[in-house]
């Protein structure tokens, strides 16, 4: 998964350096451009992680409950009850 990161990071970097280059040199402080690149790009990378996430712990959750229930038979829905509840808990 590193290595993907790692492309991704590399080609978003690259497309937003051109796009910078493409500015009117008036308007555009290098050391600005440069900070915001490299924090957007650090935003896409965070958020393309948080995408996964949202596939990937349904599935997890799924996963662990049928190996609960391979183990514990019916009584595999009272974890899941508890951890429901708690993850519903007003603030």
């Amino acid at each position: 998964m590193s290595q993907v990161s790692l492309l991704i990071r590399g080609s978003l970097t690259s497309v937003i350096y051109y796009k910078a280059l493409d500015l009117d040199l008036t308007s555009v402080d290098d050391s600005s451009t440069m900070t915001l690149m490299s924090v957007d790009v650090e935003r896409i990378c965070r958020m393309s992680q948080g995408v996964h996430q949202l596939w990937a712990n349904p599935v997890e959750l799924g996963l662990a409950v049928w190996l609960l229930e391979r183990q514990l038979g019916v009584s595999c829905i009272v974890p899941v009850v508890l951890a429901l509840g708690i993850l519903h808990k007003p603030l």
